[in-house]
């Protein structure tokens, strides 16, 4: 009797089940375990990742930790040139002490006390008539550029800017016109102490050596002055005469000699109120 196809595939299946081999069974079985073998592996590895990051951090405090220290001790270090340095502030203090000194004495004439101070008060022809405080030796200039300076109506010739100031005086600034004030006439008394000849005497005495020895507080004790022959600084020993009005002065009777004491009227710079101050102190030769 023949053997069918169906009966041999079977008989081929039994032996090989009992030699071991392979059986329709073992192919789920196969495929079954196939798909738990990755499984495991990403079991095994993920302790291993945590372990290593645990590790990195670890090394990352430690190396913290040592390093820190290393910054700590350098951050001392970092004044220390400041503190090098600190003397040389100190050692500049003079230079800046000593060009204030300068400074202050500025306005000071040659041969000043530049530790001295003068307080004058300026007042009249002035932006700001004021008390002012100027160096010792400053002259009647620096006043008036610390009172703020001139005004349009006043009378520069009537008053002598290059006179040294003394501490104490008041120091009036006329309009154009104006007579000085009754203290003008003392106020050229310092200007004998650098050596200028002026000559005129506070007190009254008169002005050796002038030349016309005229008394400089108008009372009239002295000799009148020519107004056709006094030099420049005779003249500037009357009231309200400086030396711009006393060059005037000159000028007009080179032109024009005076023929009366009236003809002061036609010099500029002198007014009605400085004529009525001057017409009892000149007369015409």
């Amino acid at each position: 009797m023949a053997v069918s196809p169906d009966d041999r595939f079977a008989g081929l299946l039994t032996s090989s089940a009992e030699r071991g081999g392979w059986v329709p069974g073992d192919v789920v079985t196969s495929d079954t375990a196939g798909d738990e073998e990755p499984v495991e592996p990403r079991r095994v590895r993920l302790p291993v990742l945590i372990a290593l990051a645990v590790a990195t951090i670890a090394v990352l405090v430690l190396a913290y930790w040592v390093l820190r220290p290393a910054d700590t001790e350098q951050a001392p270090s970092a004044p220390a040139p400041a503190a090098k340095d600190a003397p040389a502030p100190g050692a500049g203090d003079a230079a800046p002490g000593g060009q204030g000194a300068a400074g202050e004495t500025g306005g000071a004439s040659p041969g000043a006390d530049p530790a001295a101070e003068v307080v004058v008060h300026v007042t009249g022809e002035v932006e700001n008539p004021s008390v002012v405080t100027l160096a010792g030796g400053s002259r009647v200039r620096d006043a008036v550029d610390a009172a703020g300076g001139l005004t349009a109506d006043a009378d520069a010739e009537a008053v002598n800017l290059a006179r040294i100031v003394t501490d104490g005086e008041q120091i009036r600034i006329p309009a154009v016109g104006e007579d000085p004030p009754a203290s003008a006439p003392t106020a050229p008394a310092p200007s004998g102490a650098d050596g200028s000849g002026s000559g005129a005497d506070s007190s009254g005495s008169g002005s050796p050596g002038s030349g016309g020895g005229a008394d400089a507080s108008g009372s009239g004790t002295g000799a009148k002055i020519d107004l056709n022959t006094a030099d420049s600084t005779t003249l500037q020993t009357l009231p309200g005469v400086g030396p711009v009005t006393a060059e005037a002065i000159i000028a007009h009777r080179e032109a024009t000699p005076f023929t009366s004491v009236e003809d002061l009227l036609l010099v500029k710079g002198i007014g009605p109120k400085t004529f009525e101050s001057l017409k009892d102190l000149v007369t015409v030769g």
